[in-house]
C-alpha cells in the first residue's frame, strides 16, 4: 500500500506469533502492468481453495449419494428434538443462507451479522501471475489462465442479493490503483 504498511508488515513479521507465516522479505509482481511501488510481503504456509471445483466436485458427490434435496427449506416442516425434516431423518442440516440468515428461526437468539460482498472476475489479455495473490485494498487472485478473481466488498448493512452498483464501482477503483493493463 504505502511506506507505512510496509513498516507495519516489518514489525509484526518479527513477532513470534507470526514468524512463521508472514515472511520478512519484500518480492516484487514482475509484470509491467502491475503497479508495485512499494513490493508486497509475502505470506508462508498458506493455502488457496479451488471455490468452484470444490463445490462442483462437493455437489457431484452429495448428489450421487443422495444427500441433496433441491427445494426452499420450510422450516416448519422441521423437527429439531427428532431430527427429522420432510419425513427423511438427519443427523445434521447445514444452513448456507447467507444474508437471509436473519430470517431463519433457529438463529433469533444468536448474534449474527450477515456480510454481503461483491467481486469481479476479470478477464486480461496477459497473465498476471500464476503463483501469488495480490493484496492492496481486495484481493486479486489466478482462477485459471487470464482469468482472476478480485473482491471482495464487505457489507453488513445489505440483506439482498442485488448487484450494488456502488460496490462495482469502489471495485473498479481500487484495481485501478494497481493494475494498469
Amino acid at each position: 500500500h504505502d511506506e507505512k504498511e510496509k513498516e507495519i508488515w516489518n514489525k509484526k513479521s518479527k513477532e513470534k506469533i507470526l514468524t512463521a507465516y508472514m515472511s520478512e522479505h519484500f518480492i516484487d509482481v514482475e509484470n509491467p502492468s502491475v503497479i508495485n511501488e512499494y513490493s508486497c510481503g509475502k505470506i508462508n504456509e498458506s493455502g488457496r481453495l479451488k471455490v468452484y471445483d470444490f463445490f462442483d466436485d462437493m455437489r457431484h458427490y452429495l448428489v450421487s449419494e443422495n444427500k441433496v434435496i433441491e427445494s426452499r427449506f420450510d422450516y416448519a416442516m422441521l423437527d429439531p428434538e427428532n431430527k427429522i425434516y420432510q419425513n427423511i431423518h438427519y443427523e445434521n442440516i447445514v444452513f448456507a443462507e447467507g444474508t437471509q440468515v436473519h430470517h431463519n428461526p433457529y438463529f433469533g437468539e444468536v448474534p449474527v451479522q450477515p456480510n454481503k460482498g461483491h467481486h469481479l472476475i476479470l478477464k486480461t489479455e496477459e497473465v498476471i501471475n500464476q503463483e501469488y495473490t495480490i493484496k492492496k485494498k481486495h484481493f486479486l487472485f489466478p482462477l485459471k489462465d487470464t482469468t482472476y478473481y478480485y473482491g471482495s466488498t464487505y457489507d453488513r448493512e445489505s440483506d439482498n442479493s442485488e448487484i450494488d452498483q456502488q460496490a462495482v464501482e469502489e471495485l473498479k477503483n481500487g484495481l485501478k490503483q494497481f493494475y494498469n493493463g
